[in-house]
């Protein structure tokens, strides 16, 4: 049978552009999309928002990634953030080069005003430190923090 694809640009990983992209607006539903930053590899940022609500997708980011992270996700219900490493040293050197610490997704959570920060992409040393995870976290970000896991189910 035919196929058709209706395609849509990205913004391209890594550039300095400060402000999200439409990248779909239909109705009440908008997707927004920034370039983030993550080593060589294409990182791309993306916002939801549907009736009243809305989420972020941080996606494998590291620093030079989080002001497109900040711009995107100001004020969002939801932040989903991927959690790779812990604070130094306790993780790999060459991992930071590639992620994000605790202490900076607490920085970044606090000062855009994300309502609820959910940890995604868990590795098994954030896994097993889950309460110094979270104090770090804390010392920045008063908001609700949540660990992903399989079938996890959230409330608006």
């Amino acid at each position: 049978a035919p196929v058709s694809f209706h395609v849509t640009d990205l913004p391209a990983s890594g550039t300095a552009s400060k402000q999200p992209a439409s990248i779909v607006s239909h109705g009440e539903l908008k997707i927004s999309a920034i370039g983030g930053h993550h080593g060589d590899a294409p990182a791309i940022i993306y916002r939801i928002d549907y009736r009243g609500h809305s989420i972020a997708f941080s996606g494998d980011i590291d620093a030079h990634g989080l002001p497109a992270l900040a711009a995107i996700s100001r004020g969002v219900n939801l932040l989903v953030f991927d959690a790779v490493v812990l604070d130094p040293p306790g993780s790999p050197q060459i991992l930071y080069e590639l992620h994000t610490p605790p202490n900076a997704i607490g920085a970044l959570a606090g000062r855009a005003q994300v309502a609820t920060l959910l940890l995604s992409h868990l590795s098994p040393a954030v896994e097993q430190q889950h309460a110094a995870v979270t104090s770090s976290i804390a010392a920045h970000y008063r908001g609700a923090l949540q660990f992903a896991t399989d079938g996890l189910h959230l409330q608006p």
